[in-house]
């Protein structure tokens, strides 16, 4: 261990100081990303002082001589070394922490850091939404009546639906154009319906940090959202949950000492909850995940293997019936998995961060839609393996990094109707390298420059993706930055984001562009950011941008169905909005709130429309209340303003899971009609009250918590709107989403 900080450690002496001083930056040794909030002292001097959220630290007033430094904070492993303080001047000590998450009791967690604030590699205020949550983050997050690391990174900039997700659409983008990556290794279509959204058990991820220029995987418009899991830790530990939407399990057993073990899960979702009624409108089906790590000490750094697998087995009434139950052939039919597996190295070389990652990644999805002979058939796949190879520096002024990708991708589409259209079919082989360079450099105390450039070779063009952030620190409280990035994207989703079906179908159906009926995608951004931290525990955030995107898939423009059956148009997008964000945590709880506006414009062909996805006006707000040890209170506040839709053919019937109705409705087979965004939907608003209760009793010889817990969903009893839905007259009725009900209760235990 204590080589490795010598290997890491930067030391100097600097200037005439009366007293010597301790000065430096931890980070993550598997990301290279600021700790902010880490514990930063001298044991044997009673001295320590807090990182800032650019995980900066500095001691004063120590001692000259030998000396042990340590550096700590909840979810990594404590690192010591020692130094030689010099008589006067200032020594530079850099740390970088392994991850290594610890039991943690809900009500119990009392961060200093927001969780929502900067992060990545740059360690500066990001310019465009650039997020971390953690798993103590999630625990006391207002807007969550379970846990969901994907709600959980909503607001501001970062939109996603309510009652009934399908992605999460960042800066006017849509689902498709953000990448998802769990311990580096690619997962595609990690979607649930019917209540448990997220495609992996949260339990098994310590983290996830959403970022605008993903390290590995295929690249994408919006960036990527990269899920680390949990460690093994330092002693066995089993968690668990029972509740209206889902059961989950997840078992942590270490072996050996040094960071080796296993980490296990499994997971079931309940799309009809635990009481699902017999009415043919309601959900049926199930959905499920598992997880499996296996993390040994290798040749100086970790080693980690890696399989992720989910599946999805829906059906839907095709037809609003009063029949109790309708024939199967009366039946949509909708599934889908997402299957990774990966291995995957790090460790320091000299004083960098070294990664060597090889992957594989699968998804399908199959279809029946629709009645009898009048049935559309889908069959879609896709397939990714590849390996990298990644250097990065962990320099608190400087650092440059390297990633190397090489990859072969596939995708088969087939999507054919018995109405006489000839359908859809496309089968794709893309092969392709891709190198990504960053580099960081501290321009003065204040001043912080990042330059990158991305280039993949595909489809027989090179494409070019530079990127620039110029980040300057006015005073400790406040930073600004301003940043340009350019993206590239090779697969695209022939679903309709237009049609309500997301609800059902939250899958990217991804084929290959490259050719002249679908292009490959560019987008170009330009962002300016404001950071404000008046204390440790109080972060303000301002954001606004510019995005234009071009080479986009508009299925939406050329069909009416759930997805594409002939050709795609291609189109473009525009997009300028304005975030604002504000976080605080004290020991009473967490507080937090979050707007957005953005004005987005689909375009092809002279025809313009607002995406139902792109709400201009978003607000959110939330508060944690932790009155008594064991209980906590939690109420949240939604409200959407200026929504639009596209009307829909009926009868349709639709309402989220709640606990009242006893699951989730849909039936009929809607169908879009008229012009794209011609509703013009009331606003969204609704409140929800959640409470927590825990207990910690002692069992054979360890402490345990039991934990009962509920949420109660639209106090304020509003007629939300999902669309409207247009009979054979012409008559136009709303459909209503969730009601004032129960949304979930259950029992989550940890031994």
């Amino acid at each position: 261990m204590t080589s490795w900080f010598h290997l890491l450690g930067m030391l100097s002496l600097a200037g005439d100081a009366p007293q010597a001083s301790l000065t430096g930056t931890v980070r993550d040794l598997e990301t290279g990303s600021p700790v902010p909030g880490a514990v930063v002292s001298l044991p044997h001097q009673q001295q320590r002082v807090l990182t800032d959220s650019l995980g900066r630290y500095r001691l004063t007033g120590i001692a000259a001589g030998p000396r042990e430094v340590s550096a700590q904070r909840i979810g990594y492993g404590t690192w010591t070394v020692s130094v030689l303080v010099p008589d006067s001047g200032s020594l530079t000590v850099d740390f970088a922490l392994r991850p290594q998450p610890v039991p943690l009791l809900a009500l119990e967690a009392r961060g200093t850091a927001p969780g929502r604030g900067p992060a990545g590699p740059a360690g500066a205020a990001s310019p465009f939404p650039q997020r971390r949550v953690t798993a103590e983050d999630l625990a006391l997050h207002p807007m969550l009546p379970e846990p969901d690391y994907l709600a959980a990174l909503a607001g501001g900039a970062v939109l996603v639906a309510p009652e009934n997700p399908d992605g999460i659409q960042i800066g006017g983008g849509s689902a498709d154009q953000v990448g998802m990556l769990l311990d580096g290794i690619p997962l595609l279509n990690a979607y649930h319906a019917g209540g448990t959204w997220q495609g992996w058990n949260p339990d098994i991820a310590a983290g996830a940090e959403l970022t605008t220029a993903p390290l590995e995987g295929p690249p994408t418009l919006g960036g990527a959202l990269a899920i680390r899991s949990i460690s093994p830790g330092d002693r066995p530990e089993l968690r668990g949950t029972l509740s209206a939407t889902q059961t989950r399990m997840a078992l942590r057993a270490p072996f050996g000492g040094a960071g080796a073990g296993v980490v296990l899960s499994i997971r079931r979702g309940f799309p009809g909850l635990l009481d699902h009624s017999s009415e043919a409108s309601h959900f049926g089906g199930g959905s499920g995940d598992a997880f499996a790590k296996v993390q040994l000490p290798a040749f100086g750094g970790m080693l980690s293997v890696l399989g992720h697998d989910g599946e999805d087995d829906l059906t839907a009434a095709a037809q609003p019936s009063a029949a109790a139950s309708p024939r199967p052939s009366e039946r949509h039919r909708l599934g889908w998995d997402s299957r990774s597996v990966g291995l995957r190295w790090a460790g320091p070389h000299r004083d960098r961060l070294l990664t060597v990652t090889a992957w594989h990644a699968a998804t399908s999805a199959a279809v029946r839609w629709g009645v009898d002979s009048l049935a559309d058939h889908l069959s879609s796949s896709r397939n990714d393996a590849g390996v990298s190879l990644g250097l990065r520096g962990l320099g608190e002024e400087t650092a440059t990094g390297i990633v190397l990708d090489l990859a072969l991708g596939s995708s088969r589409y087939r999507a054919t109707r018995s109405a006489g259209s000839p359908g859809l079919g496309r089968d794709d082989r893309q092969p392709r390298a891709l190198v990504r360079l960053d580099h960081r450099r501290q321009l003065g105390p204040a001043l912080q420059l990042r330059l990158g450039m991305a280039g993949t070779v595909a489809a027989g063009r090179g494409l070019v993706d530079p990127s620039a952030e110029l980040a300057w620190r006015i005073r400790p409280p406040l930073t600004l930055s301003v940043g340009y990035v350019r993206h590239h994207q090779l697969e695209q989703s022939l679903r309709n984001p237009e049609l309500v079906t997301g609800t059902l179908l939250p899958v990217n159906l991804s084929v290959t562009g490259g050719g002249v009926e679908l292009p490959i995608a560019r987008s170009d951004l330009v962002s300016a950011a404001a950071e404000w931290e008046p204390a440790p525990a109080w972060r303000l955030g301002l954001r606004g941008y510019v995005r234009e995107a071009r080479g986009l898939a508009l299925v939406a423009m050329s069909e009416s169905g759930p997805f594409a059956t002939g050709p795609v148009v291609s189109g473009t997008s525009s997009t300028v909005g304005v975030a604002l964000e504000a976080e605080t945590r004290r020991p009473w709880g967490v507080a937090q709130a979050s707007y957005g506006y953005q004005y987005t414009r689909n375009a092809a062909g002279g025809t313009r429309y607002q995406p139902a996805a792109a709400v201009p006006h978003a607000l959110s707000a939330g508060l944690t209340l932790l009155p008594a040890r064991p209980v906590a209170l939690r109420v949240s506040f939604i409200g959407l303003f200026g929504r639009r839709a596209t009307p829909i053919t009926g009868p349709f019937e639709w309402e989220s899971c709640n606990l009242q109705d006893h699951g989730c409705e849909f039936a009929g087979t809607p169908a879009l009609t008229g012009a794209l965004g011609d509703v013009s939907l009331p606003a969204y608003l609704r409140l929800d009250l959640g409470f927590r209760y825990e207990v910690r009793p002692a069992m054979l010889g360890r402490h345990a918590a039991v934990a009962l817990f509920g949420t109660v969903s639209n106090l304020l009893s509003r007629r939300n709107f999902l669309t409207e839905a247009v009979d054979a007259g012409g008559t136009a009725t709303p459909v209503e989403m969730r009601p004032r009900a129960p949304l979930v209760v259950g029992l989550d235990w940890r031994f």
